[in-house]
């Protein structure tokens, strides 16, 4: 797991100030909760945190880092094939681990990723923790909504990030060596979500992608009913991908069918497939872009895939009905 510092940290001026104040004037919370979109560096930058409080007490503290993770910081995730935080990785293993001093630095951090997904209980499990922390305990909190229960909340030092702008993305992508046209694509495509955009940026087929999102639109502009299943069944090997493509599709589509201008279009390009489609309802148009969102972020939390194409995919066709 690679750890940066905190100066690395893009697009979140006010959460790396607040942060970096708070380091400086050794006035360092024991809980904080990292509450913005998903994929904006929340993640990113509680390790950098983690690795600047554990350094202040720990000079060889690098050295570790390079390895992979230091002793005195941990990290909870949902488990591989669960799509929930379970209690017992509250109670058997973070209370546990916090309950112990510092093997070598003066504090121990545990930074819990998507910490929306803890159930009641989990939550429950960890509250007695936050209510009376140990001197040497900091507990960061990682999550993309606000769902955490208000006891957990009113416990924390709340830090709020948000959307990162398409320029921020698009050179981040540049210089990690990503061409200047797919850096762009990927950054329009993400809606703010560097880790989204990264993913983007790595597809080795991305023409036959877009190829296969204006076919299924076109499918899915016609009267046939079957077209939900055959166009799910089709886009839910790279559902990621393939729902923010159709979903980019829809947008430009609805624009240059009640405009005609192709410079007000995510992909200029797209101005040729909307002529060829018949003409749509609006308002179900709108409805159905939203509806994809939500949609699209099921998709994170290991979710049925065929079930999210299908609602993808009908989303789209009643556009037309």
């Amino acid at each position: 797991m690679m750890i940066t510092t905190l100066d690395k940290i893009v697009g979140q001026p006010r959460a790396v100030d607040l942060l970096s104040r708070s380091l400086e004037n050794e006035n360092i919370s024991h809980a904080y909760l990292f509450t913005g979109p998903p994929g904006v560096g929340k993640m990113t930058t509680a390790l950098a945190f983690a690795r600047a409080i554990i350094a202040k007490g720990d000079r060889d503290s690098d050295l570790f880092f390079q390895e992979g993770l230091h002793p005195d910081l941990l990290v909870i995730e949902v488990p591989e094939g669960n799509s929930f935080i379970l209690k017992e990785q509250i109670s058997k293993e973070l209370i546990p681990w916090i309950g112990v001093k510092p093997y070598r630095a003066k504090h121990r951090v545990v930074i819990i990723r998507d910490s929306q997904l803890m159930r009641k209980e989990s939550a429950n499990a960890l509250l007695k923790t936050l209510e009376e922390p140990p001197s040497y305990g900091v507990i960061i909190l990682c999550a993309d909504v606000d769902a955490i229960t208000e006891t957990i909340i009113s416990r924390c030092q709340i830090v709020r990030f948000y959307t990162l702008a398409q320029e921020i993305i698009s050179s981040v992508l540049v210089s990690a060596g990503v061409e200047e046209d797919k850096a762009y694509r990927a950054a329009l495509l993400s809606q703010g979500n560097l880790e989204l955009a990264e993913k983007f940026s790595r597809q080795d087929n991305e023409e036959q992608l877009w190829e296969l999102a204006g076919q299924s639109i076109t499918s899915l502009a016609g009267p046939d009913r079957l077209a939900i299943f055959d166009t799910a069944d089709r886009i839910k090997e790279n559902l990621e991908f393939m729902a923010g493509m159709m979903e980019t599709i829809l947008r430009d589509v609805m624009v240059y069918k009640q405009t005609g201008q192709s410079n007000l279009l995510i992909i200029p390009q797209n101005s040729t497939l909307a002529d060829s489609l018949p003409p749509l309802d609006y308002e179900r148009a709108r409805q159905a872009l939203e509806r994809i969102r939500v949609l699209k972020e099921y998709i994170r939390y290991y979710l049925n895939k065929s079930l999210i194409s299908i609602h993808i995919a009908r989303e789209i066709y009643q556009v037309w009905q």
